[in-house]
């Protein structure tokens, strides 16, 4: 056999070469140990598997190409199995394009070249690159029908995409147009809104000045009045001295008509008729006592016409009311007043607010301490809070009452100077006690809430409770 030497043999695809690897790793298990290439005694002991292997069918490769005794050996057991010299019978060179396309259909291209290699029959070259163009020529037929199916499925994946993104652009041109619809309908209802308003400003702006223009007339009709009232207390010191006066004057015409009646009759005891001076001097008396009842008839009818002097001394009676003499309890609740100017919900106007007389605080306790000391636990919470409202007491002596959720208090809570604690019960809503608080307070106490939840601020002011944000609270003590 001749040696396989030169390009030839490095030139051929390991695809032709399978059959004659897979037969040196059968042959390199039943060689001797001296036998075994030196570069193949690594492989010794591998199984099919591991010599499968990429690594081991490159050793094996080369062990083929470089050792000719191992070579020798490998291509005389592969000569030796069943059907390789029928393939070698049947070669024709001359006639091979029949045999070639026989052989591919088969997948017997690699059994073809692996058994020219190891026979090296008459024209093998020739024949081995005739396989070896027929694999090759088999590979680019595959290798372009791959490719126009890949670039088939690559058009086809581009017009679905061009589809896909046609459809995209529909979508969005409808959704463009929706939009553009919703914003002009949106215009249309803003530029109604705005014409609303405008119109309801300039309606509160004329019942603004109508307002103040009754305003201003009241101011004036009080001024009016406090004149009159003025100058009706000023006649009526006149009318109260002016009756003083005339009631002294009826007082001595009364005593000077007594002594003159006492000395008239002593006049008729002694001489049995009246004597001239005693006729002049009962005359006087009857003159002066005339003048004064005639003053007091003037002046009784002058304060009748005006209404403005009761001439008797005693107190008028007062007629009783009709009904229940008992006062009527109030309906809503005594407000708590927001300085003029000012925003309730601002630091200013609840420190106002909170010297309000009366007044009583209710806090929702944890809605306040965990916007500022929300890291810390939540009896440390609690300590914190119960001294800010114990000061504020002591300051402003504000009544305070502080609600907290009852569910995680497993101790004592100290209590403080005007400051009552109170916990929830089991099931029950810290939100809730709050309310609670509010409504069992007098309609006559007006009180202030501090909370920001928001079910919390409705509740309380439907009871007509003044509601504050929890942070506005905390600036105004800190403040």
């Amino acid at each position: 056999m001749r040696a396989v030497t030169g390009p030839w043999l490095g030139m051929i695809p390991d695809s032709l070469l399978t059959p004659l690897l897979d037969e040196a790793g059968e042959t390199l298990g039943h060689l001797d140990d001296e036998e075994v290439p030196t570069s193949l005694r690594p492989l010794v002991g591998f199984d099919r598997r591991g010599l499968s292997r990429r690594a081991a069918r490159k050793q094996l490769r080369t062990a083929f190409e470089l050792d000719i005794g191992f070579r020798d050996a490998v291509c005389k057991h592969f000569l030796e199995r069943p059907g390789v010299q029928d393939i070698i019978d049947v070669w024709d060179p001359v006639g091979s394009n029949g045999v070639l396309d026989a052989l591919a259909d088969r997948g017997d291209l690699p059994l073809m070249a692996s058994a020219l290699i190891a026979a090296q029959p008459e024209e093998w070259m020739l024949s081995l690159g005739m396989v070896i163009g027929a694999a090759e020529q088999r590979r680019f037929d595959a290798e372009t029908v791959a490719d126009e199916e890949a670039h088939q499925n690559r058009i086809d994946d581009l017009e679905d995409e061009t589809r896909r993104a046609e459809r995209r652009a529909e979508d969005a041109e409808e959704a463009r147009e929706l939009l553009a619809d919703e914003l002009r309908s949106a215009r249309g209802e803003r530029r109604e809104r705005e014409q609303d308003l405008e119109r309801a400003a300039r309606e509160a702006d004329k019942e603004a000045a109508d307002a103040l223009d009754r305003v201003s007339e009241l101011e004036l009709e009080i001024e009016e009045l406090e004149t009159r009232l003025g100058k009706e207390q000023e006649r009526n010191q006149d009318l109260v001295k002016q009756v003083s006066e005339l009631r002294s004057d009826l007082t001595e015409a009364r005593t000077q008509l007594a002594e003159a009646t006492r000395d008239l009759d002593e006049a008729s005891d002694n001489a049995g008729a009246l004597a001239p001076g005693d006729l002049r001097v009962l005359g006087d008396a009857a003159d002066a006592a005339q003048r004064v009842a005639d003053s007091l008839t003037t002046l009784a009818a002058s304060a009748r016409s005006d209404g403005t002097l009761r001439l008797d001394p005693r107190p008028a009676p007062v007629s009783p009311p009709t009904g229940s003499t008992r006062p009527t309890a109030p309906t809503r609740r005594a407000e708590v007043p927001v300085p003029p100017g000012m925003v309730a919900d601002s630091r200013d106007a609840v420190r106002s607010m909170l010297r309000t007389p009366g007044v009583v605080l209710v806090v929702d306790g944890y809605n306040v301490t965990k916007r500022v000391w929300g890291e810390e636990a939540a009896s440390e919470q609690r300590e914190r809070l119960i001294g800010l409202l114990a000061e504020l007491h002591a300051r402003s002596r504000v009544h305070c009452t502080v609600v907290f959720d009852g569910s995680d208090v497993f101790g004592p809570v100290g209590s403080r100077p005007g400051v009552r604690v109170r916990f929830s019960a089991a099931g029950q809503e810290a939100d809730d006690l709050v309310i609670e608080e509010v409504e069992v307070l007098p309609k006559s106490v007006p009180a202030l809430v501090v909370s920001s939840d928001g079910w919390v601020r409705e509740h309380a002011r439907k009871e007509g409770a003044r509601v504050v944000a929890s942070e506005n609270f905390l600036d105004a003590l800190r403040a």
